[in-house]
C-alpha cells in the first residue's frame, strides 16, 4: 500500500489489486497495468478518480475530491507510482523503477527548459506571439526551445 495525505490533512492508503486496477481502467479508461506513459496523470481529475478507487472508495467522490489541490495531486501521483511499482511482479520493478526515476528526471529537466526559456523572453514577444495566435510554450514531450520573432 502507497499513502499520502490531502489538503484536508487526512491520510489516505491506496492498494492496486487486479480488480482495483480493472475498476480504474472501466471508470477512466487508463490500464494501470499497461501505463506507457506519465502523461496519462496529467488529467488531475482522472487521478483524483484512480486514487479514489483505490482507496477503496471510502466517501462521494466529489467529498473526496475537496481534498485534492495542487501539492496533494503531487503527492497523489507519488503514491500512485509507488503503488504501480509495488503491484509490478518482482521480475520487472527494477526496469519501472529506473524508467519511472527516468521519467522523473525528464519531467524536472522539460520544467527547468520552460522556465529558462520564460526567463529569458521579452514582454514584447510573448505580446507578438499570442497576438499572431501562436504557442508562447512547446510540449514538455519536443524539448524544443521557443522561438521569439
Amino acid at each position: 500500500m502507497a499513502e499520502y495525505i490531502d489538503a484536508n490533512g487526512k491520510q489516505w492508503q491506496i492498494r492496486l489489486t487486479l480488480a482495483s486496477g480493472l475498476r480504474v481502467k472501466d471508470e477512466t479508461g487508463i490500464d494501470l497495468q499497461k501505463i506507457e506513459s506519465l502523461s496519462e496523470f496529467a488529467d488531475a481529475a482522472k487521478l483524483a478518480r484512480m486514487c479514489y478507487i483505490l482507496a477503496g472508495s471510502p466517501s462521494d467522490f466529489n467529498s473526496f475530491a475537496d481534498g485534492v489541490d495542487g501539492a496533494t495531486i503531487e503527492r497523489m501521483e507519488a503514491a500512485l507510482l509507488k503503488e504501480i511499482e509495488n503491484f509490478s511482479p518482482p521480475r520487472k520493478r527494477e526496469t519501472l523503477k529506473a524508467l519511472l526515476a527516468k521519467g522523473e528526471q525528464i519531467q524536472a529537466v522539460a520544467a527547468q527548459m520552460a522556465t529558462k526559456q520564460m526567463t529569458e523572453m521579452e514582454p514584447e514577444a510573448i505580446l507578438k506571439l499570442l497576438a499572431s495566435g501562436k504557442s508562447v510554450t512547446k510540449s514538455a514531450d519536443t524539448l524544443e526551445p521557443i522561438q521569439s520573432e
